[in-house]
């Protein structure tokens, strides 16, 4: 069987698709919203659907969910966030107010509402930003993205830490080895940390204005920054579909999800595939809940 070479010279199946391979047919774009230029991996056409990763992360996290999902009628958007990715980062505080003006600037440059859906820190970020414009969202979806409706526990405040570390570690002084040990602590299985993601991030956090602010970035999950967190009561006032997806991961655990899911009118709540980045790791249950949501929203589906 024939082969083709990765970076590290370990040998692959010639079959086996890369994620660029997965995301043929789609285009990178760049968009200056309210004066930061934002990079965009686009597809499809049809209604919005705007998809927000966490926190250190890129919008290549979402590169096997884009064209599946622009295949069901929809042009889907994965962005680089503020200070993320090949994204402006500018010196600013990286709080969540922040991120939620930028994702509601692109939002308003590309026309919305959206459906919205968040990961991780993103999932806390486009909650608040339902909350807070609702005007700007159709849907809503969030991937294992507390919100910190429940007071912090000793597995939030462990996983936290060690987010902090590693991201820290991996920023810093960027090495193959510390990227792929920052993957690692998401996943379900190291396994899935590919060599090409890892690549990947490793170019991303090796660019000279990373460290910056990835040092200001690890610190937004801090106790000083959860005066942003949503209280029961806000979540109450949410009157668009909410999916919420829950995946075994280092941060949350399941009753914090089901606490969420009972604050907002009608949200549902499922368990999805892999570890933190169940998209990435488990991207056909990933894909297979988002698309059963976008089809209950557009009413061709009662399941």
């Amino acid at each position: 069987m024939s082969t083709a070479i990765r970076e590290t010279g370990t040998p692959t199946p010639a079959s086996a698709a890369t994620m660029w391979e997965e995301f043929l047919g789609g285009e990178i774009r760049y968009r200056t919203v309210d004066g930061i230029r934002t990079r965009s991996l686009e597809a499809g056409s049809g209604d919005p659907v705007l998809l927000l990763h966490g926190n250190g992360g890129h919008a290549e996290i979402y590169l096997r969910n884009i064209l599946p999902i622009a295949a069901a009628g929809y042009r889907v958007y994965a962005i680089d966030s503020l200070g993320h990715g090949f994204t402006d980062k500018p010196d600013v505080a990286y709080t969540i107010p922040q991120y939620v003006d930028h994702v509601r600037s692109f939002i308003d440059a590309i026309g919305g509402p959206v459906h919205l859906v968040g990961h991780g820190l993103a999932g806390w970020v486009a909650t608040s930003l339902t909350v807070h414009h609702p005007d700007r969202v159709r849907s809503l979806v969030n991937l294992n993205g507390l919100t910190h409706l429940a007071a912090p526990d000793e597995k939030m405040e462990t996983g936290f830490a060690q987010v902090q570390q590693l991201s820290t570690k991996a920023t810093a002084a960027a090495t193959p080895e510390s990227v792929r040990a920052r993957l690692n602590w998401a996943l379900a299985d190291p396994a899935n940390a590919t060599d090409e993601m890892v690549a990947v991030r490793y170019a991303i956090y090796r660019q000279p204005d990373t460290a910056a602010a990835m040092a200001k970035i690890v610190q937004v999950e801090s106790a000083a920054q959860r005066r942003f967190g949503l209280t029961a009561e806000q979540l109450g006032t949410i009157d668009v579909p909410v999916q919420l997806i829950y995946s075994d991961n280092p941060v949350e655990n399941w009753a914090n999800f089901e606490r969420m899911r009972d604050a907002i009118p009608g949200a549902r709540l499922d368990r999805g595939g892999g570890g933190l980045i169940g998209m990435w790791e488990a991207p056909a249950r990933f894909n297979e809940l988002v698309l059963a949501h976008l089809a209950r929203v557009d009413g061709r589906s009662q399941s």
